[in-house]
C-alpha cells in the first residue's frame, strides 16, 4: 500500500470539508490552444453512466465526448461539467460516482495522462460547477469509481494491473494498493451496505476486501468468464455480477462470494447475444428486482434488457428504444426506476416493470453503418471498391454536394449542397460514383487488424477499423477507425494519419481526388485535404442538427456560417485552463460578430481565393490571446424579486442549462414519472406579472459593455452597463439577498417565461451568458385583442452626399408607402386594428427614427406584432452595417458614418419594443454594404425575424422588371396578397414564415430579370421550430 496525504483544503467541493491534493512536482499543464468541438445539449458520444443523485431528481452522466452533465429526471440539462482535454482520448470520461449526499461528482478516464504521466480525478461541486483536481500517483486510465454508503470512502479502480485507490475523507489521505493481486484492469467496483468492496477485473475474478483492504473473498468466473459491473442487493445478501463476454448474469453470495446460481435467460434473446455486463438491483429488500443489460437483441433484432423479479425464473425482456448496446443501468433512489446509459450517445428512465420513462438523445446524425454500405464486403470480409446503386455517403466530383441516409438502415436520403446552403431530403440521384480501381482489403469490418493483401495494416491497440475508401490511381486507401483517419499507400505503408474528435464510421473521396470526407461519431462531415506532399488537413466540418432545419459550417480558424433557421450555437471552443480548473467554454453564438464569415468559409470550401481569409487570420492574430483579450463577463442570476403584500420578495433562481424538453416521457409513460415533475424555478403568486432580476457581472478580463435581457429567447431591452462592475462588497455579501451590482425590471407573459441575461464585453464583440431561469405567471384575465404596428422607413433622397457617391434612389420610399398601404388594408383578422406609420425622406432622419422607436417603445404591448420595413442606402464600415438616413445638406461621407444607423443601435432600438412578434424587413442598396453575415448578426443578437435583401453588386436592383418598386418589395407585397405560386398560409391567414421563404426564393427571380444577381437571407429564431404569427388575410 502506498499512501499520499492530502493537505490543500478543498472547501469549495462541500462545506466543512478539509480534503486537499499531495503535492507534485510542477508538469506542463493542459494545452491552451482553442479545441473546436460540438455541443447540441446532450452528449455525442457513448454514454457510459447515468447515475442518480440522492434526491431522485437529478442524474448524472458521463460520455466519451469528454463532458459529463447534470439533468433534472424530466429531462432539462441543468449544467454540464467541462474537464481539461487534448486531442486523441485525453478527457475521455469512462467512471464516474456521486457522493451520497450530493454535492459533488466525482469522475475520471483518460484524465490527465497527456500532460502529467499521471491519471487524475476531477471533483466538481454539483451546485456551482467549480472543479478540483485529485491526483492519483498512477499512470493507468480510470475506469471505475464508486463511493462508499457513508460517502467518506472513494474507491478508484485502474487500467492494466494498476489494481485500486482508496480515497479516504476522514483521514485525509489517497491509499494505492498495486498489489492486491488484481490483473489486467478494474472492470466493476461496488461497496456492499456493510462497507465491504467488491472488485471485478480483467483476469475473470471478483474479490471482496474488507474496510482495511483485506482480502476477505474471492472467485473466478468459470468457463473463461470476464466480468463487467458488479451490484449488491439492497439487503446485502447477493453480488450480482455481469459477463463482459457472454450473456449471462452470475449470482454470488455476498459474505463469501460462493456460486448462487445463474439466472435463466429462457426465450428472451435471439442470435445476437454477445454480452450482459450491466446489472442492477431495483426496489427494498424483500420485493427486488435484478435488471441486466448490454449487447443483447430479442428475436426480433430490437435491443432489450433482462428483467428477474424472481432470479430462479426466466428473464422477461425490456424493450428499449435504441439501436445499440446498454452500456450501463443504475436504480433511482426513492422509486423503482432504473436509469440506464446507452452506446448511441443517450440516457434514459424506465419503471421496474419495464414501462419507458423518458429517453434523451443527441439532435444529430447518425452514421454508424456508412462505413461498409459504400463497399461490397464478401462473406471473407474481403473489399474490392465496388460502390453500390443507391448506399452509404456519396459525394459530388468537386465534394460541394453530399447524399446520405438520414439515418442507419434508411432509404431516405439527405442532400447537402453548400454553395446553394441548403440542406434537405434527396428528391433526385445522388452524385454519381466515381470509378476506383479495384483493392484487396481484409479483416477490416470492425476489426482490429486490417489487411491489405497479406500484409497488416498497423494501427494501435484498441483501435477498430470503421470505414475505408480507395484513391483514385495508385495512391492507396483511407481508413477511418475509432482513433482518426488514416491514410495507406497501395503497399500499406503508412503515409498519413490525422486524429478526429470521434470515430470515423464513414468516408468517400470527390471525385477529382483532392479531398476526402468523413462522417464522424460526434455527428460532424467532416473535409481533409489529400495533397499527395502533405498531412491530411482539415478544411472544413458541418454538423447537421437532426432536425434537418439547422446546421453549422466552421473552418479550422473557427470562422462559421449557419443556416437561416439557426444553428451558431451547435459548436464551440473549449478553452482549457489549469488542469485544476473546468474549461471555458464560447459557443459562436457568442463571438457571432468575430467569427461569422460565410463568404469565408465558402471560399475555403472551393478553393477559391482565401486572399481576405488570410487577411482576416492575421487580423485576429492567436485565438487564444484574442478570447482572453475579449473575454466576455460572467453572468450570474443572484435574485428574482417581486412586490408582494409585505413589500418585495426574493427568491434565489435555480438555473437550467437548456430550455426543457429534450426528452420529454412518452405519452403512455407520463402518468407514471420517477416523481413529481420539476416545477418551473420560480412560480409568481396571482396577479403578479413583473420582476426584477438581480445579477452579478463580473469582469474576466475583457471589460463590461452592453447587456441584454431575453424573455422566451428575444431580446427585450439593450442597456449599457454601469461603470466599475467588480466583486460585490462584503455588506452585500451579508445580505439575504445575494450580491448584486446589475438589476433590470420585465413584464413577463402568461404561463411559463424563460429569463437570461447576456453580457458583452467592453467592445461589444463577445457576449457572456447566464442560465436559464424559468418564471410561471397566472393569467388573471385574458389580454386584449392584439394591435399589428408598422413602421416603414424609405430614403430616396441622398442628394447631401451624391458627390461622394451615395445617389439618390427612385423607389425606396414608393416600397415603405406600398408595403404599408398592404398590410393597412389586408391585415389579419387575429388583430383589433393596424397602426402604420411611414417615414420618408426628410421625415427619416436618424433622430425621427429613434423617435419612432420610442413612441412604438410606451405604446407597444406585449401581445401585439411589430413589422419593421427599412429601405435605402447601407455602408460597411469596419465589418459594421450602417443604414443610411436622411442626411441634411452638406454632410460629409464621415458625416455621413456618424448620423448612419448602425446595427447596434438598430438592435437598441428594435428590442426595447415588448412586442412579442415581430420581423424587420430589410432593402439595403449600394455596394454590397449588406450581407449574410449582417443579417445573422441582427437575428442572433435580437433573437427576432430577419429578412434581408442582400447584393455583391455596386447598385443592387431598385427597380423590378415594369416595376416602380423594388424586386424586394414586390416579392414582399406578393407575399402579403397570398400569392399564387406559394401555398397559402393556414385559414386563409399569411404568416411570417410564409413571407420569408417566399421573398428568399422570389427576390433571385425577379433581379435576374433586370440583369443583377441578388439574394435574400431569411434568418429565424434559433432553436425549436418557430411559431408562427399572422401579418394578413388573402383575399381582396
Amino acid at each position: 500500500m502506498w499512501r499520499v496525504l492530502l493537505a490543500l483544503a478543498w472547501c469549495l467541493l462541500a462545506p466543512g470539508l478539509a480534503l486537499a491534493q499531495p503535492a507534485t512536482p510542477q508538469q506542463p499543464g493542459p494545452p491552451q490552444a482553442p479545441f473546436l468541438r460540438v455541443e447540441v445539449g446532450a452528449h455525442v458520444a457513448p454514454v457510459l453512466r447515468a447515475l442518480p443523485l440522492s434526491d431522485g431528481q437529478r442524474l448524472l452522466t458521463v460520455s466519451r465526448d469528454k463532458t459529463a452533465r447534470v439533468w433534472s429526471a424530466d429531462g432539462a440539462l441543468l449544467r454540464t461539467f467541462r474537464p481539461p482535454i487534448a486531442s486523441g482520448d485525453e478527457g475521455v470520461l469512462l467512471a464516474a460516482s456521486v457522493a451520497p449526499d450530493g454535492e459533488t461528482a466525482w469522475v475520471g478516464g483518460s484524465t490527465g495522462a497527456a500532460w502529467g504521466q499521471q491519471a487524475l480525478v476531477y471533483v466538481f461541486n454539483i451546485a456551482t460547477g467549480r472543479m478540483r483536481r485529485l491526483p492519483t500517483g498512477v499512470g493507468a486510465t480510470i475506469t471505475a469509481l464508486t463511493h462508499s454508503p457513508d460517502g467518506q470512502r472513494i474507491a478508484i479502480g485502474f487500467t492494466r494491473d494498476a489494481g485500486i485507490a482508496v480515497v479516504d475523507l476522514r483521514q485525509r489521505s489517497l491509499d494505492r494498493y498495486p498489489d492486491l493481486g488484481i490483473r489486467g484492469g478494474v472492470l466493476g467496483l461496488a461497496f456492499a451496505p456493510n462497507g465491504h468492496l467488491a472488485v471485478a477485473s480483467g483476469d475473470g475474478m471478483v474479490r471482496l476486501f474488507s474496510p482495511a483492504l483485506r482480502e476477505v473473498a474471492s472467485h473466478r468466473l468459470p468457463q473463461g468468464g470476464l466480468p463487467g459491473e458488479v451490484a449488491f442487493s439492497a439487503d446485502g445478501r447477493l453480488l450480482a455480477v455481469g459477463l463482459a463476454n457472454m450473456p449471462e448474469v452470475r449470482l454470488l453470495d455476498a459474505v463469501n462470494l460462493q456460486p448462487r446460481g445463474t439466472p435463466p435467460v429462457g426465450q428472451a434473446l435471439g442470435r445476437e447475444r454477445q454480452h450482459l455486463r450491466s446489472v442492477a438491483w431495483t426496489g427494498p429488500a424483500g420485493r427486488q428486482v435484478l435488471f441486466a443489460a448490454g449487447h443483447v437483441l430479442d428475436p426480433a433484432g430490437r435491443p432489450v434488457a433482462l428483467r428477474w423479479a424472481n432470479t430462479a425464473q426466466p428473464a422477461q425482456a425490456v424493450l428499449l428504444p435504441g439501436s445499440d448496446a446498454i452500456l450501463h443501468l443504475a436504480a433511482m433512489p426513492r422509486s423503482d426506476a432504473l436509469a440506464y446509459a446507452t452506446g448511441d450517445a443517450a440516457w434514459g428512465l424506465m419503471q421496474a416493470d419495464g414501462r419507458q420513462m423518458l429517453r434523451v438523445a443527441p439532435a444529430r446524425l447518425d452514421f454508424r453503418g456508412l462505413g461498409t454500405a459504400n463497399l461490397r464486403v464478401l462473406p471473407d470480409r474481403t473489399e474490392f471498391g465496388v460502390l453500390t446503386e443507391r448506399a452509404g455517403l456519396r459525394v459530388s466530383s468537386d465534394g460541394l454536394v453530399l447524399d446520405l441516409p438520414t439515418e442507419p438502415g434508411s432509404t431516405t436520403r439527405l442532400r447537402v449542397s453548400l454553395l446553394d446552403r441548403q440542406v434537405g431530403i434527396a428528391t433526385t440521384e445522388p452524385p454519381p460514383a466515381s470509378p476506383i480501381q479495384s483493392l484487396p482489403l481484409r479483416d477490416w469490418v470492425n476489426g482490429l487488424t486490417p489487411r491489405l493483401g497479406d500484409r497488416p495494416l498497423l494501427l494501435e491497440a484498441d483501435e477498430r477499423a470503421r470505414s475505408a475508401a480507395l484513391l483514385p490511381g495508385d495512391a492507396g486507401l483511407l481508413l477511418g477507425t475509432d482513433h482518426g483517419l488514416r491514410w495507406f499507400l497501395p503497399d500499406g505503408t503508412p503515409r498519413a494519419m490525422v486524429v478526429t474528435p470521434a470515430a470515423v464510421w464513414g468516408v468517400a473521396v470527390t471525385g477529382d481526388g483532392r479531398q476526402a470526407v468523413a462522417a464522424l461519431g460526434d455527428g460532424t462531415l467532416r473535409w481533409y485535404d489529400l495533397n499527395p506532399r502533405g498531412p491530411l488537413e482539415p478544411r472544413v466540418a458541418l454538423f447537421v442538427h437532426s432536425d434537418r432545419r439547422r446546421w453549422l459550417l466552421w473552418t479550422p480558424e473557427g470562422f462559421f456560417d449557419h443556416a437561416d433557421e439557426g444553428g451558431q450555437d451547435l459548436a464551440g471552443f473549449h478553452l482549457n485552463r489549469t488542469e485544476g480548473e473546468a474549461a471555458d467554454w464560447v459557443d459562436f453564438s457568442q463571438l457571432h460578430r468575430i467569427f461569422h464569415a460565410g463568404d469565408l468559409v465558402r471560399a475555403r470550401l472551393s478553393f477559391g481565393d482565401e486572399t481576405t481569409l488570410a487577411a482576416r487570420v492575421a487580423a485576429i492574430g492567436d485565438v487564444r490571446r484574442l478570447l482572453d483579450r475579449v473575454a466576455p463577463p460572467e453572468v450570474a442570476l443572484v435574485a428574482l424579486c417581486y412586490s408582494a403584500a409585505g413589500g418585495e420578495e426574493c427568491q434565489r433562481p435555480r438555473g437550467i442549462a437548456t430550455t426543457r424538453g429534450l426528452g420529454r416521457p412518452q405519452p403512455q409513460a407520463a402518468a407514471t414519472p420517477v416523481a413529481a415533475q420539476p416545477a418551473p424555478a420560480v412560480r409568481l403568486p396571482p396577479g403578479v406579472t413583473e420582476v426584477v432580476l438581480r445579477a452579478d457581472l463580473q469582469d474576466r478580463g475583457g471589460g463590461v459593455g452592453q447587456v441584454d435581457l431575453l424573455l422566451n429567447g428575444r431580446n427585450v431591452g439593450r442597456t449599457a452597463a454601469a461603470r466599475g462592475l467588480g466583486r460585490p462588497s462584503a455588506t452585500q455579501q451579508a445580505q439575504t439577498v445575494p450580491g448584486h451590482n446589475y438589476e433590470r425590471r420585465v413584464r413577463l407573459e402568461p404561463g411559463v417565461n424563460t429569463l437570461r441575461l447576456r453580457a458583452f464585453d467592453a467592445g461589444n464583440a463577445a457576449f457572456g451568458q447566464s442560465d436559464i431561469v424559468e418564471v410561471q405567471v397566472t393569467e388573471i384575465a385574458p389580454p386584449s385583442r392584439p394591435v399589428l404596428h408598422v413602421l416603414a422607413i424609405g430614403v430616396d433622397d441622398y442628394s447631401a452626399t451624391a458627390a461622394q457617391g451615395i445617389r439618390s434612389l427612385a423607389n425606396a420610399v414608393n416600397d415603405a408607402r406600398t408595403v404599408a398601404a398592404e398590410f393597412r388594408t389586408r391585415f389579419a383578422s387575429d388583430y383589433d386594428r393596424v397602426q402604420a406609420t411611414v417615414l420618408s425622406d426628410r421625415e427619416a432622419s436618424r433622430e425621427s427614427i429613434a423617435s419612432a422607436f420610442e413612441r412604438l417603445r410606451s405604446e407597444v404591448r406585449e401581445q401585439d406584432t411589430l413589422v419593421v420595413f427599412l429601405a435605402g442606402h447601407g455602408l460597411n464600415q469596419a465589418d459594421r452595417y450602417l443604414f443610411i438616413p436622411h442626411l441634411p445638406e452638406g454632410t460629409s461621407l464621415d458625416d455621413a458614418r456618424r448620423f448612419a444607423l448602425d446595427d447596434q443601435t438598430l438592435v437598441a432600438l428594435w428590442s426595447a419594443v415588448p412586442a412579442r412578434n415581430s420581423i424587420l424587413l430589410l432593402d439595403t442598396c449600394h455596394a454590397g454594404a449588406f450581407n449574410m453575415d449582417f443579417a445573422a448578426t441582427l437575428q442572433n443578437e435580437t433573437g427576432r425575424f430577419v429578412l434581408a435583401a442582400a447584393s455583391a453588386q455596386q447598385e443592387a436592383a431598385d427597380q423590378a422588371a415594369g416595376r416602380r418598386n423594388s424586386p424586394f418589395s414586390v416579392a414582399v407585397q406578393e407575399a402579403l396578397r397570398g400569392d399564387p405560386r406559394r401555398p397559402s398560409g393556414a385559414a386563409g391567414i399569411v404568416d411570417q414564415l410564409a413571407v420569408g421563404f417566399h421573398v428568399r426564393n422570389r427576390v433571385p427571380v425577379l433581379a435576374r430579370e433586370v440583369g443583377l444577381e441578388q439574394r435574400v437571407s431569411f434568418r429565424m429564431s434559433s432553436g425549436e421550430v418557430p411559431l408562427p404569427f399572422a401579418l394578413t388575410r388573402i383575399g381582396p
